[in-house]
């Protein structure tokens, strides 16, 4: 029970009902203000101080011109953060703050002509908000090392980047020409950020500045800082895209530990590339950082705090030992890169198109070293967390987080749909070509939902309908009357197709339940077993 517990704060997202109001719709909307223009790039410099948990700094943002009808631009930052100075052209502009928003106004005299790219200079400071549990009750992370040097790092994916810094704050536009981060603290510390780093300088103040590059689309929730004194262990994987860089950070004093347990990530790589493709930023690298919170998937820059420890802090949150087998935080995390942060949602209702493709990984990863059957049951094993109170998929334009169900119930209806689908080698050339096809994109669930219906030719409507949009899931109803079987669905519209594989004593074969009794013929006395990889309630009836 305990257990439990603690994996519900693990996914924390309220199973009750939310409530929202004007700052979600400001966050969660498309509005005019935001739609006007398209983000291209961030120049991102910043000072970290972490005696005083503050930050100060500069955005340089670079776009291009959409529509010249909808002006002020909208950007977003939360309080305590603030807005110090806004510069266009060398010209001071001015703003009205809106609670988490901003509305910048551009000059009277200035014309915005269509598809011109141009740049705004935003100054900032403030003391962000501090991360009560990270990264779940997210913020920035203060905490010190076991040696008492200072330990820091961003975690923001639910309360979003905005709570530290001047952006775009809606996940439908990712900077696509990338971002320039410039880190600046005390030069005893090391600064980590995502992509690759170009250089360090030294200021005339003692302090060290830490150039990183990202070179393709970055969602701004992954855009990331670990602040430390790290070690730097390096390392090559051979990829499918040829050789990739791996830089592990972990903190120095945790040097060996770290040679020996981070080796497991070349492992995530080669089964991940089987089943997904190519990791996507080999440009950008991979790197895996010690952080003061369990881990987050910040892009080409994964944050890792499990202790150096198997499965999820040494739980295996399957219960069939082999999520004992990995590190949860490696595996779970790194996952992300292909779901999350390469294909990455454009509202946060379709969350499930990161966690569930994800939580569905891990089982993938376990099936690659261990076979199919062991894959199958590490996701069965993790239904009895799936409370299935309300949807997986939330409501659109309001910042509507879903349902924790996202993450187990998601994996256990791709689970599903793979049964439904019957071709394990088409399931993987459909798991390639999502990540192909929408590579470095945002989309919807509807665009993945209808890829998935054309690739396998078969109409899932009524299936994505049943297993995102509602929270019950099908229920199975059969008896048996001497030599004849008889069944329907229930809980499911009248048009639900999924047929079901059963087994009858030896034989196995495929029926196609309605929501109308229907009957087949059986030997008398037969065992009947309906395949547990389907995931529906099944319940035995006594009559019509």
């Amino acid at each position: 029970m305990k257990e439990l517990l603690f994996l519900f704060f693990l996914f924390s997202v309220t199973l009750t009902a939310q409530t929202h109001d004007h700052a979600d719709s400001l966050r969660g909307s498309l509005t005019p203000e935001r739609t006007w223009w398209d983000l291209q790039h961030y120049e991102l410099r910043i000072k970290i101080n972490p005696e005083k948990k503050t930050l100060s700094g500069s955005n340089k943002i670079r776009f291009q011109i959409l529509d010249t009808t909808s002006i002020p631009m909208q950007i977003d930052l939360q309080e305590p953060m603030q807005i110090d100075s806004v510069e266009f052209k060398g010209q001071k502009l001015t703003y009205n703050r809106d609670q988490a928003v901003y509305y910048i106004y551009f000059p009277e005299t200035y014309d915005l002509v269509i598809n011109k790219k141009e740049e705004i200079l935003i100054y900032f400071s403030g003391q962000p908000t501090i991360a009560k549990k990270a990264p779940w009750d997210g913020g920035i992370v203060w905490d010190r090392d076991l040696e008492g040097n200072h330990f820091a790092a961003s975690a923001v994916q639910g309360i979003g980047a905005s709570s530290w810094w001047p952006t775009k704050e809606h996940s439908y536009d990712k900077p696509e020409k990338g971002v320039d981060l410039f880190y600046t603290t005390d030069s005893q510390y090391s600064v980590i950020g995502n992509g690759r780093l170009i250089n360090t300088s030294y200021t005339e103040d003692g302090n060290r500045t830490w150039h990183w590059q990202v070179k393709h689309p970055i969602s701004n929730y992954n855009i990331s800082f670990n602040l430390g004194k790290y070690t730097i262990l390096q390392d090559t994987y051979t990829g499918l895209k040829g050789n990739l860089d791996l830089t592990y950070y972990p903190l120095a004093i945790y040097k060996q530990e770290a040679k020996t347990h981070f080796a497991q990530v070349k492992n995530m790589l080669e089964a991940m590339e089987y089943w997904f493709g190519p990791y996507p930023f080999y440009e950008d690298s991979y790197k895996l950082t010690q952080a003061p919170f369990v881990g987050m998937e910040h892009q080409s820059n994964v944050a890792w705090g499990n202790g150096f420890q198997q499965g999820y802090t040494g739980h295996d949150l399957s219960n069939t030992g082999y999520g004992l087998e990995f590190d949860f935080m490696i595996v779970h995390e790194s996952i992300h890169e292909w779901f999350g942060n390469n294909v990455t949602h454009n509202d946060i209702a379709d969350m499930w198109i990161h966690e569930g493709f994800t939580s569905y990984g891990e089982a993938l990863y376990v099936e690659y070293f261990f076979g199919k059957e062991a894959g199958q049951a590490y996701t069965r094993g993790t239904r009895d967390r799936i409370p299935n109170l309300s949807p997986i998929q939330g409501k659109y334009g309001i910042h509507d987080t879903p349902s924790s169900d996202m993450y187990f119930k998601g994996a256990n209806m791709l689970l599903t749909l793979r049964q439904f689908i019957n071709d394990d080698i088409l399931w993987r050339k459909i798991l390639h070509h999502i990540q192909e096809k929408f590579k470095y994109t945002t989309i919807d669930s509807k665009t993945i939902e209808s890829e998935i219906s054309k690739l396998a030719q078969i109409d899932l409507t009524t299936f994505f309908d049943v297993y995102l949009r509602q929270a019950k899931i099908p229920t199975l109803e059969w008896y048996i009357v001497d030599t004849k079987l008889y069944y329907r669905y229930q809980d499911v519209p009248e048009q639900f197709n999924m047929p079901l594989r059963i087994k009858i004593d030896s034989e196995t074969l495929w029926f196609k339940p309605t929501t109308k009794w229907q009957k087949i013929e059986i030997a008398k006395n037969a065992d009947l077993q309906i395949d547990p990889n389907f995931y529906i309630n099944e319940i035995q009836v006594h009559s019509k």
